[in-house]
């Protein structure tokens, strides 16, 4: 026999009488809170799901409606405290990367995306490139690459002192070969020379073919 649940409330819901209705399961008739009389099956009110005469869903829909902004802005919001780290070195290093890989408007854009360098799909999240790089990070570090002709993904990245990252920016200096503009690192390996080689050639006024002919203590 099914319980007797006149007098009782379910979220919102009181009951009133049993509904005559034919059915296998218990029906009671229910006034809300908000004054509409409806019929719940008993097994609804006991577990839960009936809590109103349907008044708490449309009230939510009305609220989206008059403002659909609300859920993103919140999502927004709770995405952007996601990690907490927006103001640890690491977060400044990981944002520089990808302004001067991807804003064509940033001042080191040519030397960066506008030959190529890219940050691999990965890294669009700092989150991942947290995870990836976290662990290594040390105070005063900076972001370098062991490769300056390919782009910042993990394998190619490493926390740097400034005196390294100093040292690495040399091989970042583009030069026009007879193949065509490269960095001075790719050049030097190229025509079998040294950085250093190149550099002092440029300094002494070398130029053209001439910067590039094979270093006579090389053929000696």
């Amino acid at each position: 026999m099914a319980k007797n649940h006149v007098g009782e409330r379910f979220g919102l819901l009181t009951v009133v009488e049993k509904a005559v209705v034919q059915s296998k399961h218990d029906k009671w008739h229910c006034v809300c809170d908000c004054g509409k009389t409806t019929i719940s099956f008993g097994f609804t009110l006991r577990g839960g799901s009936s809590k109103s005469c349907g008044c708490i869903a449309a009230n939510k829909s009305k609220e989206r409606w008059k403002h659909p902004n609300i859920e993103m802005r919140q999502r927004q919001s709770e995405k952007s405290k996601t990690h907490g780290m927006s103001k640890h070195p690491a977060y400044q290093s990981w944002a520089d990367m990808r302004q001067r890989c991807q804003k064509p408007n940033h001042k080191w854009y040519p030397s960066y995306g506008g030959r190529g360098i890219r940050v691999c799909d990965e890294w669009q999240s700092f989150e991942k490139f947290w995870l990836d790089m976290g662990a290594t990070w040390f105070k005063g570090s900076q972001l370098g690459r062991t490769n300056n002709d390919l782009g910042y993904s993990k394998e190619n990245c490493k926390w740097e002192t400034a005196a390294e990252q100093q040292n690495n920016k040399s091989n970042n200096v583009i030069v026009n070969t007879p193949s065509g503009k490269m960095t001075m690192a790719a050049a030097a390996r190229k025509y079998g020379l040294t950085s250093a080689c190149l550099k002092y050639r440029m300094s002494v006024g070398y130029a053209d073919a001439d910067l590039f002919k094979p270093s006579q203590r090389k053929s000696k």
